[in-house]
Formats: structure tokens, C-alpha cells, sequence
């Protein structure tokens, strides 16, 4: 009994101090909207949701990207991602576009993909992809972001009852 009692009391503050699903969601969120990329006449802005509507059998996240090239183009994404189906994110430094932007890849399997509706000022079009990507700051590779990200996307991948497919190498 004492022993028992023991035990509980040690494992207390790890049950206390971990984080719940709202807390990570937060947190994502807030690391999303405020690293956006931004250089010169080019942006990506990010408005980030995550709820379970009836429509939908899994929880999702829906990411809004606002993506702008100043007196060129404009551009709106509506991803729609079904968190329990996220097999796996990448962080990459830079990408094809700009070496100063933080490359975040969000992937899930081709039986359960994202759906992006695509909206130009010529129309809009709705596809499903297997992955999807987002440009963010430079700056989102400092503290350790890119880790703590993927392990965010992690306990929330499982608070959804999902899991994240660990790389052997």
C-alpha cells in the first residue's frame, strides 16, 4: 500500500506538467501565426483551426494560407487535415523557392489525404493531396522549433488515437 501510494505520488507531476490537447493545439497554432514567412514582396500567413465537425469522422486541422506577392499575385489555401492520419512532418531549411524560408511538411497516407481548395482571383479548385507544405521564417529554426513541432504533432497525432510512423534512421 505504501509502496502504491509512493509510486502515485512520484508520477504526480508528470501527470501535471504534460501537455493536453488544447495546450498543443495552442501551441501549434501560435508557432504557425507567428512564423509566417515574410520576405520583400512575398508572404505566407497562416490562420490555424482545429476542431471535429459532424461532417467529418476524425478530428482536423484546417490551415488557412494566405500566400502574396505584392501587385502580382494572391493566393488562398484552405487545408484540411485529419490529424489522426498525420504519418509524419519534415523540417527543412530552406527550400527550391527561398533559402531564407523554413520548409514544414505535413504528410498523411493517400487513402486518407488533405484536401486544399485553392482560391485566385481566376477561380477555385479543390484537390487532395498526400502532403502539404508551409513556408515559415528562418527564425522558426531557432529553439529547437523544428523538434518540439514534431513532437507536438506527435502527442497530438495520439491524442486523436493516431501514431506518427518513427523513421529507423
Amino acid at each position: 500500500m505504501k509502496k502504491t501510494l509512493l509510486l502515485i505520488l512520484l508520477s504526480l507531476p508528470l501527470i501535471i506538467l504534460g501537455q493536453n490537447k488544447i495546450e498543443t493545439e495552442n501551441w501549434i497554432k501560435e508557432k504557425f501565426e507567428l512564423y509566417g514567412f515574410k520576405e520583400g514582396i512575398t508572404t505566407y500567413d497562416y490562420t490555424i483551426n482545429f476542431g471535429s465537425p459532424p461532417e467529418y469522422s476524425v478530428p482536423i486541422m484546417v490551415i488557412g494560407e494566405d500566400f502574396q506577392v505584392v501587385n502580382i499575385m494572391s493566393s488562398v489555401d484552405i487545408a484540411i487535415i485529419p490529424i489522426k492520419f498525420i504519418s509524419k512532418i519534415t523540417v527543412l531549411k530552406g527550400d527550391s523557392y527561398n533559402s531564407n524560408a523554413t520548409k514544414l511538411i505535413i504528410y498523411t497516407s493517400e487513402s486518407n489525404p488533405i484536401s486544399v481548395k485553392t482560391i485566385t482571383s481566376n477561380g477555385e479548385s479543390v484537390k487532395d493531396y498526400s502532403k502539404y507544405e508551409l513556408r515559415l521564417s528562418k527564425d522558426f529554426m531557432k529553439e529547437d522549433y523544428p523538434n518540439r513541432i514534431k513532437k507536438a504533432f506527435d502527442n497530438l497525432v495520439q491524442f486523436s488515437g493516431g501514431r506518427i510512423i518513427e523513421e529507423s534512421y
